[in-house]
């Protein structure tokens, strides 16, 4: 008579990485296919809050139940934390004081009265959403001058953390603007354009001065002061003065005495 097929052995629920020897390969079903039967058909995604708790909910039958974390490299881990975790052998799992390192996916198992291995339930993804906050201010940008006022800028980006697992996003300005470089510019000083005197006489040859002054604009706001001469003189009238018909008489009076001189001199005759 065919042997009635058996399993080999019964997984060990607490390590299911682990494998079990096969004793009768003719005889035995594979551990292997038994999880394949069991594998997970959907993903159920549960929310949590940082500090709070969350509950699990195991969607299969069974007599016994426990619970595992998948870890690194698809590998599953069993949860026996009985300060962190109440349930751990009921279909509801309550995560306490939930924390960053809680956010994973998690799946119950199930036995059946005789303590035999059952099924698997479907994986649930715990997720940890985390609201985004901004980073720092940077530091101000260049001033669009250096005097005179100006503006500039400074910025900031939501990364610390950025928003994940559906958490909000950042509220609030990305840029700030001010003002800046309010000092005044400096101002160098130009000169007036020359104002001229009047001549000291209106003929025979004289002088005359012409100025200028340095307010066009004055200096200011630490600007030079201006560069050459205030003050520049000139001869004027530079013409002969007319002869008046007294002083033609006279000078053929002079003339008719004798020596004489003209203009200051001493006139004297015999």
């Amino acid at each position: 008579m065919e042997k009635s097929k058996v399993e080999c052995c019964i997984p060990d629920i607490w390590d299911i990485n682990k494998r079990c020897s096969i004793e009768d390969n003719t005889n035995c079903v594979h551990v292997s296919k038994i999880i394949e039967e069991y594998k997970l058909l959907f993903i159920n995604n549960v929310a949590a809050t940082l500090g709070g708790t969350v509950n699990l909910t195991c969607n299969i039958g069974g007599s016994l139940f426990g619970w595992h974390k998948k870890g690194n490299k698809d590998t599953w881990f069993a949860l026996a934390n009985y300060t962190k975790y109440e349930g751990l052998q009921r279909t509801k799992l309550t995560i306490k004081s939930v924390g960053t390192n809680d956010a994973g996916v998690y799946r119950c198992f199930s036995f059946d009265e005789q303590n035999k291995f059952q099924e698997y339930g479907s994986n649930i993804t715990v997720t940890l959403p985390v609201n985004g906050h901004f980073e720092e201010w940077r530091e101000w940008d260049d001033c669009s001058v250096t005097c005179g006022g100006g503006q500039r800028f400074r910025y900031r980006i939501c990364n610390h953390p950025p928003p994940s697992d559906g958490g909000s996003n950042c509220s609030g300005a990305t840029k700030q603007s001010d003002t800046c470089s309010n000092n005044k510019c400096p101002v160098n000083g130009h000169f007036e354009e020359w104002r001229e005197d009047d001549c000291s006489v209106t003929c025979g040859g004289g002088q005359r001065f012409r100025h200028r002054i340095c307010n066009n604009p004055p200096p200011s706001g630490g600007g030079s002061n201006c560069s050459g001469d205030t003050q520049q003189p000139d001869t004027c009238s530079n013409n002969t003065c007319p002869v008046s018909q007294l002083e033609m008489d006279t000078l053929e009076l002079m003339e008719w005495l004798g020596n004489c001189k003209y203009n200051d001199i001493e006139i004297w005759w015999k």
